[in-house]
């Protein structure tokens, strides 16, 4: 926290997406709650605890950031956002895959996969634009979705890209045996990469070379506040 009415300018560019914790376990083998592979295999009461979690983040932190900017003070805000996109969320099922190629190679057992969850939520503009009207300070002036391309010049750099962001939520599953195994890492990022080089489209495009990202941008104002 930083002192009320003291920020002119506030940016966060790809934090909003990670949860400040798991609010429920997902039914194994399910890493990610936005996996749309997975989504009908969730029970809809512990989906409805994700959402609501998700929701609850969104609006402590925009409140913390309202009452840090000054008047008229700005926010721009972009994350990771689920607008339904099967491509976009393609990264996320390659990963699942991948974990699931190592339970049959013996180098990670289904118990450890069945802990393995990600405190992450893909907001949509829904769930944003409803996060906003409980924050009553600030004010939101346009927003709308974008894609960023992820083409790596191999499926392998890819795959190293993707192991140095998540490998560690997931080795927090593992049991020490298995983190002390100097073969996983290096099979784990073979697998991911094998799955990386199939095919997402009738054009035969590897998914590294079409990999794309679906992000959210928001601009905020901190509404003035009121004389005493």
């Amino acid at each position: 926290m930083l002192p009320s009415a003291s920020v002119d300018i506030f940016v966060s560019y790809i934090a909003l997406h990670w949860l400040t914790k798991v609010p429920a376990p997902l039914p194994g083998p399910i890493l990610f709650v936005d996996d749309l592979d997975q989504r009908d295999s969730i029970p809809p009461a512990t989906l409805a605890t994700w959402r609501q979690a998700a929701h609850e983040d969104l609006v402590k932190f925009l409140r913390l950031r309202a009452a840090e900017l000054v008047d008229n003070g700005s926010m721009i805000l972009t994350f990771a956002s689920n607008d339904g996109s099967r491509l976009s969320l393609m990264n996320i099922r390659k990963m699942t895959l991948a974990f699931q190629d190592m339970v049959a190679m013996g180098l990670l057992s289904h118990e450890s996969l069945d802990r393995m969850v990600v405190n992450m939520y893909m907001h949509s503009k829904e769930e944003l634009i409803a996060a906003v009207a409980q924050v009553p300070e600030l004010e939101l002036h346009e927003h709308r979705h974008f894609k960023l391309a992820y083409v790596f010049p191999s499926a392998e750099i890819g795959a190293k890209m993707i192991s140095v962001a998540f490998l560690p939520l997931f080795q927090a599953a593992m049991t020490d045996e298995e983190r002390a195994d100097p073969r996983f890492k290096g099979a784990f990022i073979a697998h991911l990469a094998k799955r990386y080089s199939e095919e997402v489209d009738d054009d035969h495009t590897p998914l590294y070379q079409e990999a794309v990202g679906t992000y959210f941008y928001a601009n905020l104002t901190r509404r003035p506040r009121q004389a005493p």
